[in-house]
């Protein structure tokens, strides 16, 4: 799954910035980049599609960060 795999990369590279910044910056070029390929003509459903897949990918990291008993860094 690429999007889980540039997510845990963009918040292995964070530089102790907290994991919401990272986490906001991802979905923010996340969005970025799905808006250009729409431009260039990709289908609204492929866009639907990589849309939802990035805010699983997200909704599950957060959560999995909660489960940690010594809790999220943000």
């Amino acid at each position: 799954m690429r999007v889980r795999e540039g997510l845990r990369a963009a918040l292995a590279a964070g530089g102790g910035r907290p994991l919401a910044e990272l986490r906001r910056a991802f979905w923010k070029g996340q969005l970025e980049h799905l808006r250009q390929a729409h431009q260039q003509g990709a289908g609204g459903l492929e866009i639907a599609r990589a849309l939802a897949e990035c805010m699983d990918v997200l909704v599950l990291e957060i959560c999995a960060g909660a489960s940690v008993p010594e809790g999220p860094r943000a």
